[in-house]
């Protein structure tokens, strides 16, 4: 298990000691299990400090990994509120999810300004499935 840490710190430390493939992997495999484990705990200002981590390491593997634009919306969540995001089913769209603890108003604001969707989820433990197909 990789120590909590300043997400930052930790990115750094471990992109210096990770000099391959294998073990960047082995980091990010650990930390989704330790986002499953606070999920499971409740623990959710845990899990959008993990999110932000978790990206902040993905982006320093590759170049590839973000574009300015998801930059600049990133950035704005974090200042406008969210403690981390995630991005998936990416490749010319899919989704990014923030933890934003507190009031949301201005956070909402600010990604309208992006033209961004609000779609509001809950935690289900039975699994992917299909809601809607429209």
């Amino acid at each position: 298990m990789v120590p909590a840490q300043d997400p930052e710190a930790m990115a750094e430390a471990i992109l210096h000691l990770a000099s391959n493939e294998a073990k960047r992997q082995q980091f990010i495999k650990e930390l989704g299990y330790r986002i499953l484990e606070a999920a499971e705990a409740g623990n959710i200002d845990e899990i959008g400090e993990m999110f932000h981590q978790h990206w902040q390491y993905k982006k320093r593997i590759s170049a590839k990994m973000t574009t300015p634009e998801f930059d600049r919306i990133y950035d704005a969540a974090i200042e406008y509120g969210a403690l981390g995001g995630k991005i998936s089913g990416a490749g010319g769209g899919g989704f990014l999810t923030f933890y934003v603890p507190g009031s949301q108003k201005a956070f909402r604001v600010k990604m309208r300004e992006f033209n961004l969707r609000e779609m509001r989820y809950h935690f289900d433990y039975e699994g992917t499935k299909v809601l809607s197909d429209s």
